[in-house]
């Protein structure tokens, strides 16, 4: 049945939300989750963990929409506009207030213009999150809390991620977004560009781009096939593998026994790099950049352009 203008204050938790969930207000973190589509307009304040919604529908089975509710109380094993725990979302939810939970039940009509409040745990979110604190497509939202464990597939855009992602397969590329903790064992396939990564990157698979970003910390044990562009790296990255180029970075950090087959260009070696390069092979060039330490076991196949090294782990 269709539940509008309702307000759900608690959570949905594992749930399988196939749908969108768009301009909401997610205060809690995602964690060990798939999301498979991106979360728009959202502002996840909460923590969406091993779940299939944004906010935290739990088993429940969703076949629809429910558009401008308040839902204000939970409905258990029912059809009605509460609290969906662990349920089956297969249509999206945008612009909702969810201040409670809906447990159970089959709520077949959309949520639309609502503020979920509370986490998603053990669901697959199929759709997309855009412009929210989410592990899967974060875009132009502030993410506090930490993504672990999570497939993500689509990319994270425009995000303040105050948290770290760990464990997580992140697909496309995190741009503009401001990364506070540390990526720890994911696998990212597409470059980060624009961010400002304050933690670690460790053990993980960046095979998107990384553009434009402030890595404060440590990228470690990585598989960082495509570019890292414009960039303040602030760490050092340390036994991973680039196989694309780190232009206009700031790496603070050195590189010891890489694997960079090209020459470096247009570099301060003598003063802006504080510690060696040992046994390293450059494949590609790395031009303009300031490296103050060392990188150490990493595998760089692609350019290094102007980039600025600043410490090491």
């Amino acid at each position: 049945m269709c539940v509008t203008d309702s307000d759900v204050s608690s959570c949905v938790t594992d749930s399988d939300v196939s749908t969108s969930v768009t301009d909401c207000d997610v205060p809690t973190r995602v964690t060990d989750s798939d999301e498979l589509t991106s979360v728009t307009d959202c502002d996840v304040s909460t923590s969406v963990t091993e779940s299939d919604v944004s906010t935290s529908v739990t088993d429940s089975d969703v076949s629809t929409s429910v558009t401008d509710c308040d839902v204000s109380t939970s409905v258990t094993d029912s059809d009605v506009t509460s609290s969906v725990t662990d349920s089956d979302v297969s249509s999206g939810v945008t612009d909702c207030d969810v201040s409670t939970s809906v447990t159970e039940s089959d709520v077949t009509s959309s949520v639309t213009d609502s503020d979920v409040s509370t986490s998603v745990t053990d669901s697959d979110v199929t759709t997309r999150v855009t412009d929210c604190d989410v592990s899967t497509s974060v875009t132009d939202c502030d993410v506090p809390t930490r993504v672990t464990d999570s497939d993500e597939l689509t990319s994270v855009t425009d995000c303040d991620v105050s948290s770290c992602v760990t464990d997580s397969d992140v697909s496309m590329c995190v741009t503009d977004s401001d990364v506070s903790r540390s990526v720890t064992d994911s696998n990212v396939s597409s470059s980060v560009t624009d961010c400002d990564v304050s933690t670690c990157v460790t053990d993980s698979d960046v095979s998107s781009s990384v553009n434009d970003c402030d890595v404060s910390t440590s990228v470690t044990d990585c598989d960082v096939p495509p570019s890292v562009t414009d960039c303040d790296v602030s760490t050092c990255v340390t036994d991973s593998d680039v196989t694309t180029s780190d232009t206009d970075c700031a790496v603070s950090t050195s590189v010891t026994d890489s694997d960079v087959p090209n020459s470096v260009t247009d570099s301060d070696v003598s003063s802006d790099v504080s510690t060696s390069v040992t046994d390293s092979d450059v494949s590609t060039s790395v031009t303009d950049c300031d490296v103050s330490t060392s990188v150490t076991d990493s595998d760089v196949t692609t350019s290094v352009t102007d980039c600025y090294i600043h410490q090491c782990y």
